[in-house]
């Protein structure tokens, strides 16, 4: 049934988005290599209040592998957000350099638990959807589900998205001067 999340808060649906202008990128990385966690990449869209989680991919890329990679898979000029610790910082500098991705680096203030119950109460009303097509369904199910699972790595780009899109400022982001 779960833990902080529970499975039956899950919602799936097809997607048929297709506006540009609300699609985020979120990755968490790790150093390459057969022994290394997972790197995770998640696209999602956001449509008035809803978050959709539309793809997400994982893989144990190294470092220029892993960049070729999110050229290939991200489009130009998308807005594109960065845990900034380990190899985070460098893919952020790479990135920041080589393409017309729009880098934002995220930082954690917080434990993973702590993030974890300031997000359920989206799922739990059915404001986190998932496209039932997506890749790596189980993979994410397990993460979301199960707490202190040994790879998290799609959990925090999905907590990442969270509370960038939906709990800081709504993800509308205004500047006045004083």
């Amino acid at each position: 049934k779960g833990g902080i999340i529970k499975k039956d808060w899950l919602k799936f649906d097809e997607i048929n988005e297709t506006n540009k202008n609300n699609e985020f990128w979120f990755i968490d990385s790790a150093y390459g290599g057969s022994d290394a966690d997972y790197n995770a990449i998640l696209k999602v869209i956001k449509k008035n209040n809803l978050l959709i989680i539309d793809k997400c991919y994982i893989n144990k890329f190294e470092f220029p592998e892993l960049i070729n990679y999110l050229k290939n898979i991200i489009d130009r000029n998308a807005k594109v957000y960065i845990e900034g610790k380990a190899s985070g910082k460098s893919i952020i500098q790479t990135l920041k350099q080589q393409s017309n991705f729009n880098i934002i680096e995220l930082s954690v203030k917080s434990s993973k638990i702590e993030r974890k119950h300031s997000v359920s109460p989206f799922f739990e009303s059915g404001r986190i959807i998932i496209n039932k097509y997506i890749d790596n369904k189980q993979d994410i199910i397990n993460q979301l589900i199960f707490d202190n699972n040994k790879n998290d790595d799609i959990l925090d780009t999905i907590m990442h998205a969270i509370e960038t899109l939906l709990i800081k400022n709504n993800g509308n982001y205004s500047f006045s001067i004083i």
